[in-house]
């Protein structure tokens, strides 16, 4: 059996070459299992890019068996045994709820690295969703209807044998992160006077996180959460909008049901969307912030009853047009707006059911509000994420979760 690394580990040849052969005895182990039930002639590996550092490195994963002209495909990631056992038994959690589907883990504790591997049977021409939003030349409604089919089981599944925690505590992994982003805003309200603006917003977003932080008696009622399912994590059918995965299970946990689906919202606003900008307008291209603050008033006063895209489209006509008059910053604002309907199309039903179950909380608004609040504020810490656009997305919010 022949394995394939379109990769290079080490700039050392000798040190590639050590990596290479602990890897391919961890496809070896896998191909034994596959080989149960049918031969496998060849795995290609290509590597997969990744924003962060987690430490781990993701490919596609093709299997090739005799006689077929098409494999079968996988994502697979190497990591340290640790947080690959760990991952594997989120992984089972996922499983069990139908959110996850086939996956296996390999181990070589003397080299301490581990494989895990998620078989993509639904989404067969998989395409990270990220790289479906920023394809130009397919349909909005392609992206609108694969975040639909990717969300519709997200934010379902309550456990009540899982502890119950505030707010404060639910949203503590996201907010305490290493990216420091209390400390970010902190430094802006300190900013000098003639940055008076920002210091202000962020003035006013930190009192806003300190009254949901002071809620001792907003528990949450804990339900399957991904942890981490942004656009990257997403995997779509090529010809299917319908036919999606989930991959990568190493932040599943219980805990708010809205979680998943407010990550997602952000980092399509604050990460794609600028990127999607960019690739319209070149680099130094941008929405201004008066058409920021527009878009995010019409997403908070709205929330789960987002008026027609052609509503958006005559409120900010005037403010998408780029230099020359024309309207070329439109067409990225309506993909994003159609996308986020159908964010927030799935999370009315399960903030609602979710608000039926615990009783004496804000309401489905407030709780989704919150926890688009609470994910934003995490995200501000990271590079790839728009902060000014985020600073502007927290304040319009503070009205919203604040009860003074």
């Amino acid at each position: 059996m022949q394995v394939d690394f379109g990769y290079r580990f080490d700039r050392d040849l000798a040190l590639h070459k050590q990596a290479v052969a602990v890897r391919t005895r961890l496809a070896e182990f896998y191909a034994g299992e596959i080989r149960s039930s049918q031969a496998v002639s060849r795995i290609e590996f290509y590597p997969v890019s990744r924003v962060g550092k987690s430490g781990s490195e993701v490919f596609y994963c093709d299997i090739w068996v005799p006689g077929v002209g098409f494999p079968r495909r996988h994502i697979a990631k190497f990591q340290d045994c640790k947080r690959t056992a760990e991952e594997y038994r989120a992984a089972l959690d996922a499983r069990h709820a139908q959110l996850c589907s086939e996956v296996s883990h390999f181990l070589d504790e003397d080299a301490d690295l581990g494989l895990i591997v998620y078989d993509l049977a639904r989404a067969r021409n998989h395409r990270e969703f990220r790289g479906v939003f920023l394809d130009t030349d397919v349909p909005d409604e392609f992206c609108a209807n694969a975040l639909s089919a990717g969300l519709k089981d997200v934010g379902r599944f309550p456990n009540d044998q899982a502890p119950r925690r505030t707010v404060h505590e639910d949203f503590k992994d996201y907010i305490e992160r290493r990216t420091n982003p209390i400390g970010k805003l902190q430094a802006l309200a300190k900013a000098r006077v003639d940055w008076h603006p920002l210091s202000s917003a962020a003035t006013e977003i930190l009192a806003a996180l300190s009254e949901i932080n002071a809620r001792a008696d907003h528990v949450v009622l804990p339900h399957l959460v991904h942890g981490d399912l942004h656009a990257r994590n997403l995997m779509v059918d090529a010809e299917n909008a319908h036919s999606t995965e989930l991959i990568d299970f190493d932040w599943v946990h219980y805990g708010h049901p809205a979680k998943d689906l407010v990550l997602m919202e952000a980092t399509l606003k604050y990460m794609l969307l600028p990127e999607l900008v960019q690739k319209r307008l070149g680099k130094q291209g941008s929405l201004s912030m008066e058409a920021v603050a527009e878009f995010e008033d019409v997403l908070a006063a709205n929330c789960f009853d987002l008026p027609d895209p052609s509503v958006l489209q005559s409120r900010m006509a005037d403010l998408l047009k780029d230099g020359n008059g024309g309207t070329t910053l439109e067409a990225p604002i309506l993909r994003t707006y159609r996308c986020l309907v159908s964010i927030r199309t799935a999370a009315k039903k399960v903030l609602h059911d979710y608000c039926g179950r615990v009783g004496g909380t804000a309401g489905a608004e407030r709780e989704y509000m919150t926890a688009l609040f609470m994910v934003t504020i995490g995200l501000f810490g990271f590079q790839e994420t728009e902060r000014f656009w985020a600073l502007a997305g927290l304040h319009r919010l503070v009205s919203e979760v604040s009860t003074q």
